[in-house]
């Protein structure tokens, strides 16, 4: 493992001015709490919130070089911010994997599929293409080019389809990568919606339902063996958690104590691990079982209002901290001579940015999110 001071200083940083902000936020009552009941999966909430963050604590660090600007004063590698990025990424498969097998368990399998897709399209797709058609003007005002090339189109294609066409994701001879990396994560979760009236029908016949499980949990092995970023079996992971969540394990004070001890060792190592493949098979593990120890333990710290504010507004969080960062350093690099900047200077930079992010993505939450919700 390795943690560095600064490495370890910089994402507590983040992080804490992240908690802060949606503390004093969430006393305003500026977005209205629309997850499951009090007292239900609260823990959830937390660690979503949590892991939007840690996709952040990715990005910062790097985005001087996707912007293409050498700045030889910044050291912006550290294993916990790769660590940390992917960690947070699969934490987001797992609670979508949860979420939705819960909801097929908890109506036994009676879901009204229509309404289902209805309500995905309408919570995913209006911010998604708010922050595409964001991302394509800061593109076309950055190169100060409009251009309908082949590229360009196909670009234009793969963003209305979720990147389900692939492109270059190119417009005006910039790559958009700086502004919208993360959104290859969505054809993930669209592939698992389309999967899931077929695991809903597996959970409705148990031994079809057993066999597609140990079939999957085969094919998962196969996977991992020959591919280098096997995401699809964290849904898997959710999906599991979420039949054993349903049998209401008891579990007494002492167990519960170790179970969130695994939790934050596990949570340790995966921080500061040397594993180049972010998605191999000890990952998904260490992952896995973190998730597993979430949800069976229900820490009380990921209870806490401000993490689940951030839990409300993780999507927003999620889309819009690359093009926001990337307007903040463009706008930065107006004023001073990036080049010149020092590592302390870059890190109060990111960190200062991140209310910026937080109480804009409260905004985008309540005006564009909620809106197509259908909540007020």
């Amino acid at each position: 493992m390795e943690f560095t001071s600064l490495t370890t200083a910089i994402t507590i940083s983040i992080l804490l001015a992240a908690i802060l902000t949606s503390a004093a936020l969430s006393e305003t009552k500026l977005i209205p709490t629309i997850n499951y009941p009090i007292g239900e999966y609260k823990s959830i909430s937390g660690i979503r919130g949590l892991a939007a963050l840690f996709v952040y604590v990715n990005h910062a660090p790097v985005m001087l070089v996707n912007m293409g600007i050498k700045a030889d004063n910044v050291s912006q590698w550290g294993w916990i911010y790769a660590n940390l990025g992917s960690f947070g990424v699969q934490i987001f498969f797992c609670i979508t994997g949860f979420l939705f097998f819960d909801r097929i368990i908890k109506v036994d399998g009676k879901l009204d599929w229509n309404k289902f897709f209805q309500s995905r399209v309408k919570r995913i797709a209006p911010l998604f293409y708010f922050s595409s058609l964001l991302c394509v003007l800061i593109s076309i005002f950055y190169s100060f080019t409009i251009t309908f090339s082949k590229s360009d189109l196909l670009t234009l294609a793969g963003l209305a389809t979720f990147s389900f066409i692939d492109s270059s994701m190119t417009i005006g001879g910039m790559k958009l990568y700086p502004l919208n990396s993360v959104i290859w994560t969505l054809v993930h979760e669209w592939r698992f919606y389309m999967a899931l009236p077929l695991i809903c029908f597996a959970f409705c016949n148990a031994k079809i339902g057993k066999f597609a499980f140990i079939a999957a949990c085969i094919i998962a092995v196969i996977d991992f063996k020959n591919s280098v970023v096997v995401c699809w079996p964290y849904f898997l992971t959710g999906i599991l958690v979420a039949y054993i969540a349903n049998l209401k394990p008891k579990i007494n004070k002492p167990i519960n104590a170790v179970v969130l001890l695994l939790a934050a060792a596990l949570f340790i190592v995966t921080a500061g691990v040397k594993i180049e493949n972010g998605y191999n098979w000890q990952r998904f593990a260490m992952s896995s079982i973190f998730f597993l120890c979430i949800v069976i333990g229900d820490p009380k710290i990921l209870h806490s209002k401000s993490l689940r504010y951030l839990g409300e507004i993780s999507y927003s969080i999620y889309l819009m901290h690359l093009p926001i960062l990337f307007l903040s350093i463009w706008v930065l690099s107006k004023v001073i001579d990036i080049a010149e900047i020092t590592q302390y200077e870059y890190w109060l930079f990111i960190t200062m940015i991140v209310p910026v992010i937080v109480m804009l993505s409260s905004f985008s939450f309540k005006y564009i999110e909620l809106k197509f919700m259908g909540k007020k």
